[in-house]
């Protein structure tokens, strides 16, 4: 049985084949037309560069120092019947896992220079009080038809604020990392690499410019936390320890504040590719021509299905 089965098969696979040489002319036609559909898509797609910036840690000659600081506030944490938060050197993780948050996000949307860049004219609108939702076009109308006749709800239109900044970098920016870990890739696609360039730059500085400002805060907190035991301590040598660990922070604060990169320096400058990568005409000529060899021999094997006594 299983014989027969098996030569029923190969014979059906047979007339596929000579089902689709005999209409090779079908398929070469499908051929040409997603030649000429690729063509057309490639003729008027907006071309795109890829602009991308790569950083590294912030490279810190008193990294050992800091160590032995934290290993001595530690120790110091047990003799005051305290604790100290430990200091890690993970500001360059935190770095990576901020630049696409909330946090940052409103940063910008109160940065008017930033958001001149994102929105232009419409922004203009809303400093001046002039803001108005726009006409829909026809392309939007049926999109909001599709919607309705789908039950997704429709939400009226806002003004550029958090909530747009938001949405728009989440899909436009991507973070990449190397498998060493050490250089990550900050990186967008547009129409215009000056913004590309310009809004890479906004992102990395106010992401780096956040955590400085954490740090300097928990500085300061760790600066009043030894200043108050200093004044406890009885003992010269717990003194001597924590006047130490003072000095230390106050180096660290002083660092913070000097104006350098915090957490992530970048490593070359900002940069656009000089060809548009997208769209990238061979692969969409091979994606077209695969779509149309499939469509054309679909459409000859339902022929022959539906003329087949």
């Amino acid at each position: 049985m299983n014989k027969i089965d098996t030569e029923e098969f190969q014979i059906s696979l047979i007339d596929m084949l000579k089902v689709l040489w005999n209409s090779k002319r079908i398929i070469f036609l499908f051929l040409i037309s997603s030649i000429v559909i690729a063509s057309l898509y490639i003729r008027f797609s907006t071309p795109l560069y890829t602009v991308y910036m790569k950083i590294v840690p912030v490279e810190n000659s008193n990294d050992s120092s800091m160590d032995r600081m934290a290993d001595r506030l530690g120790g110091l944490a047990s003799i005051v019947g305290s604790s100290i938060p430990s200091m890690s050197n993970g500001n360059f993780d935190h770095f990576k896992e901020l630049i696409k948050s909330r946090s940052v996000y409103e940063r910008l949307s109160k940065n008017n220079s930033f958001m001149e860049l994102m929105f232009g004219d419409e922004w203009e609108k809303v400093v001046s009080n002039k803001w108005s939702p726009s006409k829909l076009s026809l392309f939007s109308k049926f999109k909001n038809f599709i919607k309705i006749i789908l039950g997704i709800k429709i939400y009226p239109q806002q003004p550029p604020n958090v909530d747009k900044v938001e949405r728009i970098l989440n899909q436009l920016v991507s973070i990449s990392t190397d498998r060493n870990g050490l250089i990550t890739t900050i990186s967008l696609e547009t129409s215009d690499p000056t913004f590309g360039k310009k809004l890479i730059d906004f992102l990395h500085k106010e992401t780096d410019t956040i955590l400085r400002e954490r740090n300097s805060v928990k500085t300061k907190q760790y600066i009043e936390y030894i200043t108050r035991k200093i004044s406890e301590s009885k003992l010269q040598e717990h003194r001597e320890v924590l006047i130490k660990s003072l000095s230390d922070q106050q180096r660290i604060l002083m660092m913070s504040n000097a104006g350098n990169f915090f957490a992530a320096e970048p490593f070359g400058p900002i940069t656009a590719s000089s060809t548009p990568t997208f769209p990238y005409p061979k692969s969409i000529y091979v994606t077209f021509c695969g779509f149309g060899f499939i469509f054309g021999s679909v459409f000859s094997v339902a022929i022959y299905l539906f003329k087949k006594p």
